[in-house]
């Protein structure tokens, strides 16, 4: 939904004017995003909208114009941060050095996944083809994906088989194998940043990943119920098994369509609930595997992706862990919208349908949903029901016009709810001017008139000759 910025009334993201005051709704929901037409690198990209906003940057989608083919493009803009004219200009919460060195950071790390995707090619990781400054911040461009988040897949589908499931993680291993000895460590894995897309699952979306650096100081981002415990911390112990706490959290959310409890929820003593005791399908040696790498002691988990993989392969009386193959899950069929119930326990959730190859699956609008960045202000949200008031408002007047009719007060209720009446309409209209280019340059230009005439610019037509 996107709140008008003029009456507050909530519109459909489809909405390009406010459904209650007619103002304009370019750019409400991304005010600090580049508009629609906006060109990059002389030319070779042009915005065709924004899909996302998260902590540490903005993604669109765009148009490689010299290729012809569409891209995703990603903007280094930290939460906060302003724009002054196409520039990006850093929150108050960086110091100049620190928002530097976050750019430099954004860029090299951007440059080392394009470097694994370019020359040693893997159909799980997002391709990164290009690496850029402009506008005082970086850029990167990625392959744009056509297919489905594995989140909207279970939301909209059911849960998803064991062998489907298995199968989503031996080509998450796949890429995160290749990751991590490139010494980098994702930390967002989550179902809405695994696509499901023709050649099978596809990690997506570097924004937040860093250097293996042990227990080095880091910034802290996080999504709850995949982020490990040590995530919450700026200089704890992080390796692999960071990550793969994180893709197994994701791993049971597509067996029980049940997001998994937040680490620091069971520090406190709150139960995570195994895989098994939310699917009775899931086998017990199966759930137990994931159990054991969503342990809150890091030396408890699998140390290494491959470490992992084996254990999963294990459960199914697979000796040896075959090479990553690209079979893929199915999408369900076109369903009417319902609210979705969550399954009790010990009882299976619905299953999703089949495990034939994908159709052409149509692009989602936000593979890139934003983590939460722990210690900062969340954005208050805008009120709902603002339009709703001037209606009511306009129910009084009338009410007042009637009393007035009926020698209630008559000369004050009349007045009161004629002129109230008058004034509303005004501001309707002129919130309707707003948000046009037409009625700005009517409004400038019969503001100039009336100054004209008060400060006799020009004569007044009123006036004696």
């Amino acid at each position: 939904m996107i709140v008008c910025p003029y009456c507050a009334t909530q519109n459909p993201d489809s909405n390009t004017t406010c459904s209650m005051c007619g103002g304009s709704l370019e750019g409400a929901q991304y005010p600090t995003a580049l508009k629609t037409g906006t060109v990059l690198q002389s030319g070779k990209y042009k915005i065709e909208k924004v899909l996302g906003q998260g902590g540490f940057g903005v993604t669109y989608k765009a148009q490689n114009t010299t290729m012809a083919i569409p891209v995703v493009v990603k903007e280094f803009q930290p939460s906060g941060s302003v724009r002054v004219g196409m520039s990006v200009r850093p929150p108050n919460t960086y110091a100049p050095q620190e928002f530097t060195e976050a750019r430099a950071r954004f860029a090299d790390e951007a440059r080392v996944v394009a470097k694994l995707t370019l020359t040693n090619p893997n159909p799980h990781i997002v391709r990164v083809y290009d690496v850029f400054t402009e506008n005082d911040t970086e850029y990167y461009t990625m392959e744009f994906l056509e297919g489905k988040p594995l989140q909207s897949l279970v939301e909209k589908g059911g849960v998803l088989t064991e062998q489907q499931v298995l199968q989503i993680a031996r080509e998450i291993v796949n890429a995160l194998d290749l990751v991590h000895s490139a010494n980098l460590l994702h930390r967002d894995i989550k179902p809405d940043n695994i696509m499901m897309v023709q050649r099978g699952a596809v990690l997506i979306d570097f924004g937040s990943a860093r250097a293996i650096a042990g227990g080095a100081k880091q910034s802290i981002i996080v999504t709850p119920g995949y982020a490990p415990l040590e995530q919450y911390a700026s200089e704890a112990r992080r390796g692999p098994f960071t990550d793969l706490y994180a893709l197994a959290g994701t791993l049971q959310f597509a067996l029980t369509a049940k997001e998994p409890v937040a680490a620091t929820d069971r520090a406190s003593g709150v139960k995570q609930s195994t895989a098994r005791e939310l699917n009775p399908n899931v086998s017990k040696a199966f759930s137990d595997v994931l159990e054991k790498a969503m342990k809150m002691k890091v030396d408890d988990r699998p140390q290494t992706a491959e470490d992992f993989l084996a254990l999963l392969e294990k459960s199914q009386g697979n000796k040896k862990a075959p090479a990553a193959q690209t079979t893929r899950v199915s999408p369900p069929p076109p369903q009417p919208p319902q609210q979705q119930v969550t399954p009790p326990v010990n009882q299976a959730p619905k299953a999703a349908p089949g495990a034939q190859i994908w159709g052409t699956p149509k692009p989602t609008n936000n593979p890139n949903p934003p983590p939460q960045v722990v210690g900062g202000t969340p954005m208050a949200k805008p009120q709902q029901q603002g339009g709703d008031y001037l209606w009511l408002l306009y129910l009084v007047c009338g009410a007042l016009i009637v009393l007035g009719e009926m020698r209630f007060l008559p000369l004050v209720a009349s007045l009161v709810g004629f002129y109230g009446a008058v004034l509303l309409t005004a501001y309707l209209l002129l919130q309707w001017l707003i948000g046009t280019w037409f009625g700005r340059v009517v409004l400038i230009l019969a503001v100039a008139l009336l100054a004209a005439l008060i400060f006799n610019v020009i004569p007044s037509p009123f006036s004696a000759p």
